[in-house]
Formats: C-alpha cells, sequence, structure tokens
C-alpha cells in the first residue's frame, strides 16, 4: 500500500491552487509526498458557467506569482455594468466610479488550464481512479478508490466541488434555498454588429436572468430560479429554452441586437448557497465548493475556490508541522464568510421587490 503525505480529492480551481501553495511551501521547507485523485479528464467537456473575478482577487494572485501570467492573457475589464434589479429600468453603473473597478470576465477553461499548467511544477502522483470510502488510522487516513487499490495518507484535502466526496461523511452543510441554473452560450452570428461588453442582471417574476459578454465573442447566458419554477426538460427542447427567454426583457433584447444565435440546448445546475458546518477535521480539511458555495450573484464563486486552495494547503502543512491554529483559523475565515454573504444575499434579494408576491421571491430570503 502506497503512503502519501497529503491527498489532495478534485481536479478543478481549488485543487490546483493547493497544488500551487504547497510548491511554493515545498520552497522553503523539506518537499512532503502528494497523491491527486481525479479521474482522467472526459474528451467532452461539460461548459463551465462563471467567468467573473472580482478585482478583490488581485493580491492573491500576486501573493500565488500567478498576478503576471494573468496580466499576460490581457482578459477584458468591463467597464460598465447593467441591473434590472428593484424597478422595471435597466440601470448602468460604471467601473471608474467603483474603487477598484468590476474586475474581469475570464476564459473559464483556459483559466484552469493555465492554473494547472502551474501545478505542474509541483511534484505529485496523479491517481486518475475515484475517491470511494475512507477509514480513520492512528496517523491519518487508509482511502479506499474505485481502482481497488487503497492509499495511506497524512492529510486528506477536500476539493471534490459540492459532492464534497470525503468531508460529507464527518460534517453537516447548512443550506441556503435551492437555486438551479440554466445555462448556455451562444455563439455570435456574422453579422457587423457592436456587441455590448460587461454583465446584465434581469430580474424576473420567478428568478432572474444573467448575461456577459465572453472573451472568446460568446455570450454567456444564464437563467437562476427555484426547482419549482424550472421549466420541466428546459434542457432537452430549444423551443422551451427560446420561451423562457421570451419572457426576458432585456435579456432577449441583447441577444438580439447583439446577433446571437439563441436556439442551444441549456446545461442545468446546482447554484445553491452551502456551507459545511466544520470545514476542518482531523487530519482532514475541505476547499472550494466542498467547503463553500456562494450565491452566483456574489461572482465570487472562482476567487472563493482560490482562497480557499491557498488557505487550506498552508494549513495543512502547518497542522502536518503540529501546529493547528491554521486549522481553526480557517474554518472560522468560512464560516465568517457564509455568515457575511448570507447577510448580503437577503439584503440584495429584498431590493427586489417588485414581485412581492411570487413564490420565488418569498422563498429565496
Amino acid at each position: 500500500m502506497r503512503h502519501f503525505d497529503i491527498t489532495i480529492i478534485g481536479n478543478r480551481i481549488a485543487a490546483a491552487s493547493a497544488l500551487i501553495s504547497l510548491g511554493q511551501r515545498f520552497a522553503h521547507s523539506p518537499p512532503l509526498t502528494v497523491a491527486l485523485i481525479a479521474p482522467k479528464p472526459s474528451t467532452k467537456t461539460r461548459p463551465l458557467i462563471g467567468e467573473s473575478l472580482p478585482p478583490t482577487v488581485k493580491p492573491l494572485l500576486q501573493k500565488m506569482h500567478l498576478w503576471e501570467d494573468f496580466c499576460a492573457q490581457q482578459y477584458p475589464a468591463p467597464e460598465v455594468r447593467f441591473t434590472c434589479w428593484g424597478s422595471d429600468q435597466l440601470h448602468p453603473s460604471f467601473a471608474e466610479h467603483s474603487p477598484n473597478g468590476f474586475g474581469w470576465c475570464v476564459d473559464r477553461h483556459q483559466f484552469e488550464q493555465r492554473l494547472w499548467q502551474r501545478a505542474q511544477h509541483t511534484p505529485f502522483d496523479r491517481l486518475e481512479t475515484r475517491f470511494k470510502h475512507s477509514e480513520k488510522t492512528p496517523h491519518g487516513w487508509r482511502l479506499k478508490l474505485s481502482s481497488g487499490e487503497p492509499i495511506s495518507t497524512r492529510f486528506v484535502l477536500d476539493c471534490s466541488g459540492r459532492t464534497a466526496r470525503f468531508a460529507k461523511t464527518h460534517s453537516t452543510r447548512q443550506k441556503g434555498p435551492r437555486i438551479l441554473a440554466a445555462c448556455d452560450f451562444l455563439n455570435p452570428l456574422n453579422e457587423p454588429v457592436e456587441r455590448t461588453s460587461g454583465v446584465m442582471i434581469e430580474a424576473v417574476k420567478d428568478g432572474w436572468w444573467y448575461s456577459a459578454l465572453l472573451p472568446n465573442g460568446q455570450l454567456a447566458v444564464a437563467y437562476f430560479t427555484d426547482h419549482q419554477h424550472m421549466p420541466k426538460a428546459l434542457c432537452q427542447h430549444e423551443e422551451r429554452w427560446q420561451h423562457s427567454l421570451d419572457h426576458s426583457q432585456y435579456t432577449q433584447l441583447r441577444i438580439q441586437t447583439g446577433a446571437f444565435s439563441s436556439y442551444n440546448q441549456p446545461h442545468l445546475y446546482d447554484a445553491s448557497m452551502s456551507c459545511l458546518t466544520q470545514t476542518t477535521g482531523d487530519h482532514w480539511l475541505a476547499c472550494g465548493d466542498a467547503a463553500i458555495t456562494l450565491d452566483p450573484l456574489s461572482s465570487h464563486g472562482m476567487s472563493t475556490a482560490l482562497w480557499s486552495g491557498h488557505k487550506g494547503a498552508n494549513a495543512c502543512i502547518e497542522a502536518l508541522q503540529g501546529k493547528h491554529q491554521g486549522l481553526q483559523a480557517y474554518n472560522q475565515s468560512c464560516q465568517q464568510n457564509w455568515q457575511l454573504y448570507c447577510q448580503q444575499r437577503q439584503t440584495i434579494y429584498r431590493q427586489q421587490n417588485r414581485f412581492q408576491q411570487a413564490s420565488f421571491w418569498q422563498n429565496c430570503v
């Protein structure tokens, strides 16, 4: 049975951030053996929604020595944001009036690929299999994998996303209102029109719409609502997606005036807000969506994954050195962030008062 000091479960932003941060710590201390449990990537990549990085991510990218590479990608920094929220009018707000601007609109796949290229600088063994279950040992954990090969590890970093494959058996999850997202990426038609950049948020009776112009010219479009109001078979029938778009005003207008194709089939995602009651435990820690998921309205999903991977990796190394204050501080930060976002989310949703009698808006706060 192979033994590792640290085992990371997952293959998304939090896992890459943790590997990068571990590599930085190894440069100043004896390196540890690291395993990454991540199935072989599928050839059919599911589209990823979430392309906004807030300006607050800059210090973290600098600390992780990723800032220069990030700047080299020349991701657009939108100068305007549009909202139809609390009234039936579309209101613009401008980056020049915000102290740090609105951040950046990134190519999600490219951004993650760049992270993983940097993560390869950290020595690790990739186990192309899935985690099944764990057993506690005196010095860590014994992990059983779907490949049938067990491994032992001193510490587990669970970066497995909302499923929290490891952490869910050691902690419970606090949940906010259940929100679903139907997401699509619309291709620009070959017409000479000037397309408006920036994010647009539009509240409607049974939910809200999000759209953003991506660096590759596509328009990301997402509809957020609860299970009760998500149209049935929406992702199987193009006409139902089109019918939902027709019930928007400014989102549909943006698609039409920007000359985008609107006849794709969307993908359905869980967009609910949640947080583990304990994000750390005995020789384990959860990062990214495994630890905390935020309402997409916050636009902090990717930055939270980066932050938690970085902080979690450092707390892990300190714990292996017998210093457990880092684990306590990490868990406290996650709980404080959860409480803060719950309060902010409630304030923002209550500002949308046009549909006070609609069940979605009554249930989502």
